[in-house]
């Protein structure tokens, strides 16, 4: 599959620009990857959780309200340990 390329426009002190210009790409490719596969693994935990069909007729749950994912996940703390910086 061929690449496409994404701009992306972030503040001047973020902290991707301390990185090596050859590496910050990868980085960046890297944690939306984990990402997505975080937010994949979470809608997987919540299916599963999620009481079965014949469960729900026996009693009536609360309607759950979605939470958003917490953003400091991926915070530089979390960066910098998931890449080993």
């Amino acid at each position: 599959m061929k690449d496409k390329r994404l701009s992306v426009r972030l503040p001047s002190d973020h902290p991707i620009w301390q990185e090596k210009p050859g590496k910050r790409s990868g980085i960046v490719k890297e944690a939306l990857r984990l990402y997505y596969d975080f937010s994949n693994y979470l809608k997987e935990i919540k299916l599963a959780s999620s009481p079965t069909p014949e469960a729900a007729n026996d009693r009536e749950q609360p309607a759950q309200k979605e939470e958003p994912v917490d953003n400091r996940l991926f915070s530089e703390d979390f960066i910098e340990k998931m890449f080993n910086l």
